[in-house]
């Protein structure tokens, strides 16, 4: 995927790798006191998520796709929250998180995107009480894929 840089961001990028190590962090110290200290640490949990994980997402980022979904029976937002999703997993064995694959913001997004998208078809075949935990499963493989076909920032665009 390739990522379309503004010009300042390549200027920046550019001085940030060229200068003295003192003199990136007066420059990155210029950044931050513009931004302040709360968009800076987020902008800084996002850069160290993404080296982390091949699929991140923030909390509020989680938070605004989910809002966000139209469900498959035409109802909008989340089918579980957060802590009641995460419980189901934990009830299986399952892994809330994969250090290296995803964080647990992906895991939350993918499984209400199965069920926001596929529950209509996969509740023909599977009785309501596993809808969470096959919702889990079919997240996990998505999030797992060895192809690489599914990513979590890039189907949601952020």
């Amino acid at each position: 995927m390739q990522i379309e840089m503004s010009e300042i961001s390549k200027r920046l990028m550019d001085v940030i790798t060229r200068v003295e190590p003192k003199y990136g962090v007066m420059v990155l110290d210029m950044f931050v006191d513009d931004v302040g200290n709360e968009r800076a640490n987020e902008i800084i949990e996002l850069s160290e998520g993404m080296i982390k994980y091949k699929n991140y997402l923030t909390e509020g980022e989680a938070k605004q796709i989910v809002d966000a979904m139209i469900n498959f029976d035409g109802t909008k937002g989340a089918r579980w929250t957060a802590d009641e999703f995460k419980d189901v997993v934990k009830s299986v064995g399952g892994k809330c998180e994969m250090d290296g694959e995803y964080n647990w913001w992906a895991m939350y997004v993918t499984a209400q995107m199965v069920r926001s998208d596929e529950w209509g078809v996969l509740r023909t075949y599977v009785e309501p009480s596993k809808e969470a935990v096959l919702c889990y499963e079919l997240a996990k493989a998505k999030l797992l894929d060895k192809d690489r076909v599914y990513n979590v920032r890039r189907y949601f665009e952020v």
